[in-house]
């Protein structure tokens, strides 16, 4: 195996929110990691409940070779923004991200590591199959059957404008941040900005292996059978979708056709973006929704 000395510094980055049930098996999961060197970085973004606390308690009772960094936000700051506050923190040149209420295996960080190393380092950003788990941690499926239809690289994207990895899954290489800065703290799709970043400088890699146990339960995000999660998705699409505009004026104004698409993709997500900010049309699709649902009850009986 290589000398760990000549292997490069990877942050293991541990986002954490008012996960205090969750976030202990979350810790475990990233001090667990056979990797190294490995900095971790235990970060809550000003949580009301104890899932800082606990993260104080675990960091002071590591006893393990990687490095502890515990960050705590002094206010909320978001998704976009809690993203910005750790690649301000990590030295790493490879980002491993996790969720609090995840659990990555202890092998995850040095699978990503011998796969990036394998691609040249072409590969600016890799995401892996996860196992399904419920809120008890019991573990009922895989997220992909098969491999999944992902966007590669920028002839792909401008066929099919459309960026996508399983972000609870995702590591990308900091560069992404130090080219093109911080990316817009109103995002709440930091996987989709993060990987239009990483087909700007290279491509993307999908690992068929299981990293990570993949948590489902009432408090994820984004949940498609949650009309007012979907909601809160389509009010802040523009932003990101935004956000692959400036990147690429940046970096690739030259190339024409991927300018016209992503302007074209920008004006349809600003459209959305008013239209569902709209009070009128979200109390509609919530009534609508009601609606639907005594239809089917109904027939049911």
């Amino acid at each position: 195996m290589t000398n760990s000395s000549e292997k490069p510094l990877i942050t293991f980055a541990l986002y954490a929110y008012n996960q205090e049930r969750f976030i202990r098996e979350a810790v475990e999961g990233a001090f667990s990691q056979i990797y190294t060197p490995l900095e971790i970085i235990l970060s809550d973004d000003c949580s009301t409940d104890l899932t800082y606390e606990i993260i104080k308690e675990m960091a002071s009772d590591y006893a393990g070779p990687h490095k502890i960094i515990i960050n705590r936000n002094a206010q909320n700051r978001g998704i976009g923004g809690h993203v910005n506050r750790m690649m301000h923190l990590a030295k790493g040149e490879l980002i491993v991200g996790a969720a609090g209420d995840d659990i990555s295996l202890p092998e995850r960080t040095n699978v990503l590591y011998q796969e990036w190393m394998l691609s040249g380092k072409r590969c600016k950003s890799l995401f892996s199959n996860l196992y399904l788990m419920d809120e008890f941690s019991n573990i009922y499926g895989k997220y992909f059957n098969s491999t999944p239809i992902y966007i590669k690289n920028i002839p792909e994207f401008i066929s099919t404008p459309r960026c996508w990895v399983a972000g609870c899954s995702q590591a990308y290489e900091k560069s992404l941040f130090d080219i093109y800065g911080p990316i817009d703290a109103r995002i709440i799709q930091e996987d989709g900005a993060i990987s239009f970043r990483a087909i700007l400088k290279g491509n993307i890699k999908y690992i068929d292996k299981c990293l990570v146990k993949y948590r489902r339960h009432s408090s994820n995000v984004y949940q498609p059978n949650n009309i007012s999660s979907v909601l809160l998705l389509l009010r802040k699409e523009y932003y990101f979708k935004r956000s692959w505009l400036k990147d690429a004026l940046l970096t690739h104004k030259k190339e024409i056709r991927l300018i016209q698409v992503l302007k074209k993709e920008s004006r349809k997500a600003y459209f959305f973006h008013i239209i569902f900010n709209l009070p009128l049309i979200g109390k509609s699709i919530l009534h609508t929704k009601k609606i639907i649902k005594s239809i089917i009850r109904r027939k049911n009986y």
